[in-house]
């Protein structure tokens, strides 16, 4: 059974921003040609939501898993869907995005 995919506002601007970083340091349609491929990526998990890392020292029930080395998708897979949080370049602190209010 598959489940549809869901992107939280997050994850739409940082695929936004990634395709702005990428057309900035070449052109826009290799950024459009990058985002493209990022995005079925993540259509991918209707067939196979449960991959990835669990992170639960981060939040129950978070995912992560990269693609092509550049990218981290942080994702939850939820009883009806999959909810794509957010799509982070290498080298921002996850960690720091998904601080609780009780720490």
């Amino acid at each position: 059974m598959t489940k549809p995919i869901a992107l939280s506002d997050e994850a739409i601007s940082d695929l936004d921003d990634i395709f702005e970083w990428i057309a900035d340091a070449s052109d826009t349609a290799i950024a459009q040609a990058y985002v493209d491929r990022l995005k079925a990526y993540c259509l991918s998990f209707a067939l196979f939501p449960e991959r990835g890392t669990l992170r639960p020292n981060l939040h129950t029930g978070l995912r992560t898993i990269g693609f092509r080395r550049r990218v981290t998708i942080v994702f939850t897979v939820r009883d009806n869907d999959v909810l794509i949080l957010r799509i982070v370049r290498r080298g921002r602190d996850i960690g720091a995005m998904f601080v609780s209010d009780e720490d």
